[in-house]
């Protein structure tokens, strides 16, 4: 995260750094937890995804309007919604890698943690459609390319429709 954040967000919007990392956080304890129970947890995956919202909100001392705030609540129960019902569902964190580079004679590492892991493939998982942005694509595949550097990456991004549901694009990513 550091070695793309110093690269690529140096201007980026605090309240969708915020969200992203509330939904990620809400899409691995959905995953983990929901595979050990036998009821739906996915109220409790929204309880958890906001309550990481309002925390990274505080930090830079953003506060919105409680329009606002249901508003990006509503977005993240869609999503949550959207993550039932997909292959990603249930699939785990990895553990976090090292990846060892040396330049030079000088050895160097950075740390990889990719979203989710399933049968030999890491997913990395954006709250928001890449292909929108420009600048945030480059810093996406910046990280990817890092990534890849553990094996096969796939990058998975929501895609908002007309309708205000979500789907889940799927793109391979180069090494």
């Amino acid at each position: 995260y550091q070695f793309v954040k110093s690269k690529c967000l140096a201007d980026v919007d605090l309240v969708e750094l915020g969200y992203g990392k509330a939904l990620d956080t809400a899409l691995c304890q959905y995953n983990y937890y929901q595979s050990r129970s036998t009821r739906s947890l996915l109220k409790e995956a929204m309880r958890c995804g906001m309550k990481v919202f309002s925390e990274e909100l505080k930090m830079p001392g953003i506060n919105l309007s409680s329009v606002e705030r249901r508003r990006y609540a509503w977005r993240m129960w869609r999503m949550l919604c959207c993550w039932r019902k997909s292959k990603y569902f249930n699939m785990f964190r990895p553990k976090t890698h090292i990846i060892l580079l040396e330049k030079y004679g000088e050895l160097c590492g950075v740390f990889a943690q990719p979203d989710f892991w399933d049968d030999g493939v890491f997913y990395e998982v954006k709250s928001f459609n890449v292909e929108i942005n420009e600048r945030l694509k480059r810093c996406v595949i910046e990280q990817c390319r890092v990534f890849s550097l553990l094996g096969e990456l796939r990058l998975v991004y929501f895609v908002e429709n007309d309708t205000g549901y979500f789907s889940l694009i799927e793109k391979p990513i180069e090494r």
